[in-house]
């Protein structure tokens, strides 16, 4: 089964804020570039497999039925439901923040 990506306005801000953390306050745009390829390798990963995907652990997320895919080489996490055949995507976190206060 393939899903549409839904991004959310605020899901996009945080991939903003992120990119221009990196590329900006630590002068580092080859690695802003790299975390732009791995948003997109785990967009590609969530169109087929979005299903397979685990639930979050944290038991409010889990209940409103979020799951998370991790970046496969940068310490994010993408938090998204699956409505029907579409994935909607909430947040874009750095794994040592607390997620669950932010949706």
């Amino acid at each position: 089964m393939t899903y549409k990506l839904v991004i959310s306005e605020r899901a996009e801000e945080h991939i903003d804020n992120i990119i221009g953390y990196v590329a900006v306050e630590l002068s580092n745009p080859t690695a802003a570039k790299a975390i732009i390829d791995d948003i997109e390798k785990a967009y590609n990963k969530l169109n087929y497999m979005a299903d397979s995907l685990a639930l979050c652990q944290d038991p409010y997320l889990s209940q409103k039925g979020y799951r998370k895919c991790i970046l496969d080489d940068h310490d994010y996490v993408i938090l998204y439901r699956l409505e029907n055949k579409e994935v909607h995507i909430s947040g874009v976190f750095h794994m040592k923040e607390d997620y669950a206060s932010k949706l």
